[in-house]
C-alpha cells in the first residue's frame, strides 16, 4: 500500500509505502517525520476531523495560507487503526516487572 502525505508538519509531500498485515518500521533521525507520518496516518484513520492539527509549521501565522496549505493524507482507506511506539504506548505498557508477577 502507498500512503501520500502532504502539508503535514515539516512534510512537504512524502510517499510511504506500507505492507499490510504485518510491522512496518520506519526510522530515521530525530525531526525528520517519522512521528508526524504515524500521526497523519492515524487521524486520517480514526478522526480525519482532527488532521488539520498537523498544518504544516511554515503557514502557522499566515492566515491566507492556512486556508490554501490543507494537510492531505491519500492511499489510507483501509487503514482502521494505528499503532505506534512512542513515549505514551512505553507509558501504557506493562513493565517487566508486572510481566514476571503476571507468570507467575
Amino acid at each position: 500500500m502507498d500512503v501520500i502525505i502532504k502539508n503535514c508538519n515539516n512534510i512537504d509531500e512524502a510517499n510511504i509505502s506500507i505492507k499490510e498485515n504485518f510491522l512496518n518500521i520506519k526510522f530515521a533521525a530525530n525531526g525528520t517525520g517519522k512521528s508526524t507520518i504515524s500521526k497523519a496516518i492515524s487521524l486520517n484513520a480514526v478522526t480525519p476531523d482532527k488532521l488539520g492539527t498537523l498544518t504544516p509549521f511554515k503557514v502557522l501565522n499566515d492566515t491566507d495560507a492556512v486556508n490554501e496549505v490543507a494537510p492531505i493524507v491519500l492511499g489510507t482507506d483501509q487503514i482502521s487503526t494505528v499503532a505506534t511506539f512512542d513515549n505514551s504506548y512505553i507509558e501504557n505498557c506493562p513493565s517487566s516487572d508486572k510481566l514476571e508477577q503476571v507468570s507467575l
